[in-house]
């Protein structure tokens, strides 16, 4: 609410001074609090003046899409919304076997954030943790903590998903180690239930060095530590009874608009629970929330 009312008090400033740039950076950094928020309609309503404004003004190309570009993937993925994420992927010409002789600009690094991001969201670890260790030893040279720590939390949701839970945990730990100095939390929170899940382990194990952190951390995602982490209650919010049944659909293999014709609703009001289910979840799209749905054995 405070980063809310600091941003509308500097966009109404840029909007009086007519500082374009301004008004670019604002909306951007809105759309990260919208996204925040759980508000995924005022992201995208946040970004869509970024790019208004940016499309009519002087404002560099260069400096300006990248920073849109990865909030948008940001909000694609939190749809549950992967196929304009890879096409994107695509046009800039970015090939998961070419990772290793890419030159990594600092300039581009936004964007690398996002591709590893569709990486695993493709459910490419392997790929995704090469691109993330170049990015890693660059960020670690400038010493800019804030992108390593974020690196760590990516490369730790990598390896859990390549089944190497202790990698991950050694890698968690690690970003848990630095961000306790400087009180870092949403970083965390944005990635969502699956690094809670992981925090979560983490702190049952009873091993943590920085549980302190770790404990403050598990309270703002309001996770029970006393349950299981694999289990229904590492759900951070449970699905409504309408979700569970387009859940087993989805199951079925049923399309968008098969189950919006069979439940006699729209194919709008489906594709919002079909996006919500996979946010609850924790995972990236439809394949991987019925896998999941599978294994919390929520499927009838």
């Amino acid at each position: 609410e405070a980063a809310t009312r600091f941003l509308m008090q500097g966009i109404e400033c840029g909007k009086q001074g007519k500082r374009q740039r301004i008004l670019i950076v604002g909306y951007v950094a809105l759309a990260r609090v919208r996204l925040a928020q759980g508000d995924l309609e005022g992201a995208n309503d946040a970004l869509q003046a970024a790019e208004q404004i940016w499309q009519q003004s002087n404002v560099s190309r260069f400096w300006i899409v990248p920073h849109v570009s990865a909030y948008r993937i940001r909000l694609w993925l939190a749809q549950g919304n992967l196929a304009p994420a890879v096409d994107w992927i695509q046009e800039k010409g970015l090939v998961a076997v070419e990772i290793d002789s890419i030159p990594l600009r600092f300039v581009d690094e936004v964007e690398n954030f996002a591709w590893a991001r569709v990486l695993l969201a493709q459910e490419n670890p392997d790929a995704a943790i090469k691109l993330l260790h170049r990015l890693l030893a660059a960020a670690e040279e400038t010493r800019r903590m804030g992108t390593v720590i974020e690196i760590q939390l990516l490369l730790a949701l990598a390896h859990q998903m390549q089944g190497d839970l202790n990698l991950a945990l050694v890698m968690l730990e690690r970003a848990l180690s630095l961000a306790k100095a400087e009180g870092y939390a949403r970083i965390f929170l944005d990635e969502g239930a699956p690094l809670a899940r992981l925090l979560l382990t983490l702190s049952q194990r009873q091993t943590a060095v920085n549980q302190t952190h770790l404990d403050k951390l598990l309270a703002e995602f309001n996770l029970d530590t006393s349950q299981p982490a694999h289990l229904e209650q590492s759900l951070i919010e449970p699905l409504s009874k309408r979700e569970l049944e387009i859940l087993n659909w989805l199951a079925d293999g049923a399309t968008n608009q098969q189950i919006a014709d069979a439940l006699t609703i729209s194919y709008a009001t489906v594709k919002k629970h079909v996006s919500n289910i996979i946010g609850k979840l924790g995972v990236h799209n439809r394949s991987s929330a019925v896998a999941r749905a599978r294994e919390l054995r929520l499927l009838s």
